[in-house]
């Protein structure tokens, strides 16, 4: 087969199938393999919701804290005494 006859095959061949861009390439990967992207989305979901969950932990254990911290006794003019 000649160059010529190379070339204008995978021109014939590249022709018929419709050019789709990068999206539509990994969009076509992640269809493949579909069940591995599935499993890492629900990890990535399940971490995001461990993450928030553990902000709000956090937030509330700050405010637990603050809750039981005794102030100290106002000074003379209204405003709390050095430490």
């Amino acid at each position: 087969m000649s160059s010529d006859e190379q070339s204008s095959s995978s021109l014939t061949r590249s022709a018929s199938v419709p050019d789709r861009g990068p999206v539509g390439r990994l969009l076509a990967l992640a269809w493949r393999h579909r069940a591995l992207c599935l499993l890492a989305f629900v990890g990535q979901v399940a971490t995001l919701a461990l993450g928030l969950g553990a902000l709000g932990a956090s937030g509330l254990a700050i405010d637990v804290i603050r809750s039981g911290w005794r102030r100290p006794p106002a000074g003379p003019w209204g405003g709390s005494s050095p430490r």
